[in-house]
């Protein structure tokens, strides 16, 4: 099988010849052509070096699936107004959302993904990844929750205050970010994503803002996500945080699973067997190493323990090996292998 063939396979709960690697590697391949932060991502976005890093990456590293261009969050930040700092060898972070003032999402233009710089760029950094290795690999395409979307443009701590104080304001500003979120979708899923849409969520987060509110705005702007996806063929993984494995939320996971999905990325501190023997007939489930202890940490023997802990847990069918969140620039390379080649030894017994 190729890395792609097993993607697939598991993303339709078959039984693939081993249990696929996805890292979601976001920056992590800046460090392997060791290129500065700024030089692909400030400006206009430099979509050769973006692909260069990502091929890069899973040459040397050996996983299955691999988003098509290196992203970080916030990446619409400067095109709707806000501002960005480009750390030499860190991760882009938000100085000032876009919409910080009360007015701002009422001005704010929607971006176009496939003509405005730097979305343009990345769409395209999608394509020439597809061209050099989506014969063979699979590739997924990132787009983020209306929730997470919404608070990086509005500012996480400032929309949750909305949603107490000003709760129209807040429904506009998540609404502009499902809008953003459809685009983007429907943009990486006709250019270049060969796989899986992959909706990462990290504040459509149920301890942050309540099962109401997830049901409310999480899940219809997933639902939009999905939509894009289907139209052009191509299903959905969900991932948003939270402990869904237990009982407060875990009724969440089936909501979530009627929006469409053909996957749910469990976050640290889920538990994975619970998971597997709950949902594992109706959707593919991934997750596995913890990306903030285990994994960041170390030692190698403690990540091949706990890789092989998570696959005789979830595999071999239906089950996508991945850490528990994104990958950047920092985390130590030879950890990353240690994971995908315990993955890649494990014999399913």
């Amino acid at each position: 099988m190729s890395s792609r063939q097993r993607m697939e396979t598991a993303l339709q709960r078959g039984a693939p010849d081993r249990v696929p690697v996805f890292l979601r590697d976001l920056t992590l391949g800046l460090d392997v052509i060791d290129v500065s932060t700024p030089q692909v991502c400030a400006g206009p976005f430099d979509a050769e070096l973006s692909s260069r890093a990502v091929v890069a990456a899973q040459r040397l590293l050996g996983h299955d699936a691999v988003v098509g261009s290196v992203q970080f969050c916030g990446l619409e930040t400067e095109m709707l107004g806000g501002e960005l700092q480009f750390p030499e060898r860190g991760i882009p972070s938000i100085l000032r959302p876009p919409f910080a003032e009360p007015g701002d999402v009422d001005r704010a233009e929607l971006p176009d993904p496939l003509t405005d710089e730097p979305l343009a760029n990345v769409v395209r950094s999608y394509e020439l990844t597809s061209e050099r290795i989506g014969s063979e690999v699979a590739i997924l395409g990132n787009v983020e929750g209306a929730v997470t979307k919404a608070g990086m443009l509005r500012g996480l701590e400032a929309l949750l205050m909305d949603l107490m104080t000003d709760r129209e304001l807040a429904e506009r500003t998540i609404a502009f970010a499902a809008r953003m979120g459809e685009e983007l979708a429907d943009a990486l899923s006709s250019h270049g994503v060969n796989c899986s849409l992959f909706v990462a969520a990290a504040s459509d987060n149920p301890d942050l803002i309540g099962p109401a509110d997830f049901r409310r705005y999480s899940l219809p702007g997933l639902r939009r996500i999905v939509k894009a996806g289907e139209r052009n063929e191509v299903p959905t993984i969900f991932h948003p945080h939270g402990v869904f494995t237990d009982p407060p939320f875990s009724p969440l996971v089936r909501e979530s699973l009627d929006q469409g999905i053909s996957g749910f990325q469990f976050a640290e501190r889920n538990d994975l067997a619970l998971a597997k023997r709950e949902w594992g007939s109706e959707t593919c489930i991934l997750g596995g190493v913890d990306a903030f202890t285990t994994l960041l940490l170390g030692p190698g023997e403690r990540i091949e323990a706990e890789t092989r802990r998570c696959l005789e847990d979830c595999g071999p069918s239906g089950y996508v090996m991945m850490c528990s969140c994104s990958l950047h620039r920092g985390m130590p390379l030879d950890h990353v292998r240690a994971m995908v080649e315990a993955c890649h030894g494990w014999d399913g017994r």
